[in-house]
């Protein structure tokens, strides 16, 4: 398989860490590379599961500000909101993200 277009994340953590990890991985009987991919897209898709698992996070670990959190929350309701008004699919929004990268690689 190319690995041409792809990009390789390297984590480190604690010894301990990764055995706890790799149980936990073995039980619910998942590969690494598919749990970050199903969390990569949940994130990149702005799943609503997700999008509160960050904001907590956030918030626990006062990341932001409250006040930006809520602006940052509007935002991506408005988007929500346009996306919808527009009746633009995931795979046609997909498409235009490619066009802008295909003519605006640096971005």
């Amino acid at each position: 398989m190319s690995r041409e277009g792809k990009k390789r994340i390297v984590v480190e953590i604690d010894e301990h860490i990764h055995a706890e990890w790799m149980t936990k991985l073995h039980d619910d009987e998942i590969t690494q590379t598919k749990l970050f991919r199903a969390v990569m897209e949940a994130y990149i898709k702005d799943d609503a599961i997700m999008r509160k698992f960050v904001d907590k996070y956030k918030e626990k670990f006062k990341i932001q500000s409250r006040a930006k959190r809520y602006r940052i929350a509007k935002n991506i309701e408005k988007s929500k909101k346009v996306k919808q008004s527009l009746n633009i699919t995931e795979d046609e929004l997909d498409s235009i993200f490619d066009v802008i990268e295909s003519h605006h690689s640096e971005l």
